[in-house]
């Protein structure tokens, strides 16, 4: 490549790093990245990541999103909603392709069957949970591959070779997600059943949640480099998902040191929250446990029981479990556990005190 060519897209021919340009931009052009793709990855510093874009992204006919999305008769007005609720940034241009369409399909589909609102509504939980899920390969590719490949002195493309390896991997991924997907349809449908309850149309079900919080996190945070934090939060999260293993138990969202849970007995919500409490190889833990009415809504479950429980976890010493009145007295003669009063407490939030109840594992 020329000097000339290199000055076309904003990159001096005597640089010191003009042979990496040149790398880069031949990659760029082998994975089929426009002229424009290439001075705007150059101007962006990202250039090494234009072709990985490009496998994950392009098709053969790059489209805008309105554009895409009349392809199956969805109006622009509605388009625009769908990929602000699928949680994709509102860049300008071109940023689909005739791959995109059976997304479009989909909510268009759904549209019809449930209504605007509803389509959004799951359109927000799919991006939410797939936007999760890519966060973290994507941080794990940066700290694991591309780090190492940095600190021994790789240059871009380097890194670029790297990534492009991995592109090939994305159709298993994808493979592994419908599996996954398919088990969480029966896993939830089958919950519901075991909590005895019916559908209702405004999405509430009776359960009991909890909040298992790490104590003392945040002058931990303070003390704890960054790799020690990250093994205690693994822990955590290990801990979490192996205690809350039954099939009418579901981790509802993990909060850096705090888990939110629900289950459909109280027995099996106090041997978890006792569980967690006890165990010795987890950081030290309190829960906060509370029954009743929650709306259930794009994965999550909101209401008064849920705030009562995020607030008992608050008032919880370190390695206690804390409960309000209707799941302790739904647990006195639950085998193996205590309960024992601790009196009104005032809770914030709420008019009046609270009796509240401590949950210990009786042992023998």
């Amino acid at each position: 490549m020329s000097g000339e060519d290199l000055r076309s897209f904003g990159i001096e021919a005597g640089a010191e790093d003009a042979d990496e340009w040149r790398a880069l931009i031949a990659l760029a052009r082998e994975a089929g990245a426009s002229d424009e793709e290439i001075r705007h990855g150059v101007h962006a510093r990202r250039l090494h990541v234009v072709p990985v874009a490009r496998g994950l992204l392009a098709g053969t006919e790059q489209l805008d999103v309105r554009t895409a999305a009349a392809r199956v008769g969805l109006d622009p007005e509605f388009a625009d909603r769908l990929w602000a609720a699928l949680g994709l940034p509102a860049d300008a241009g071109i940023n689909c392709s005739e791959r995109d369409l059976p997304l479009f399909a989909h909510f268009a589909w759904l549209r019809e069957l449930l209504g605007d609102d509803e389509a959004l509504q799951s359109a927000r939980a799919m991006g939410a949970a797939t936007a999760q899920f890519a966060d973290s390969e994507v941080t794990q590719v940066r700290s694991l591959l591309e780090a190492p490949v940095r600190d021994a002195g790789g240059t871009n493309a380097d890194v670029a070779q790297v990534l492009l390896g991995l592109v090939d991997a994305v159709p298993r991924v994808q493979a592994a997600l419908e599996v996954a997907h398919r088990h969480h349809i029966d896993v939830a449908g089958r919950r519901y059943s075991l909590w005895g309850s019916p559908p209702k149309e405004d999405s509430t079900a009776d359960c009991v949640v909890g909040f298992a919080d790490i104590v003392g996190f945040t002058p931990m945070g303070e003390l704890l480099d960054a790799t020690a934090l990250d093994s205690m939060l693994r822990k955590f999260e290990i801990g979490v998902a192996l205690a809350a293993t039954s099939a009418g138990t579901r981790v509802v969202k993990l909060l850096g040191d705090e888990a939110m849970f629900v289950s459909g007995s109280p027995e099996e919500a106090a041997t978890i929250a006792c569980a967690l409490v006890g165990d010795p190889d987890l950081p030290e833990l309190r829960v906060g446990l509370a029954t009743g009415a929650v709306l259930t809504r794009g994965g999550d479950v909101f209401g008064s029981t849920v705030n009562l429980a995020a607030r008992l976890v608050e008032l919880a010493s370190p390695g206690q479990v804390l409960a309000d009145p209707v799941t302790a007295a739904r647990l006195r003669e639950a085998d193996g556990l205590s309960v024992t009063a601790m009196g009104p407490r005032h809770v914030s939030g709420f008019e009046h005190d609270i009796e509240v109840h401590a949950l210990t594992l009786d042992r023998a």
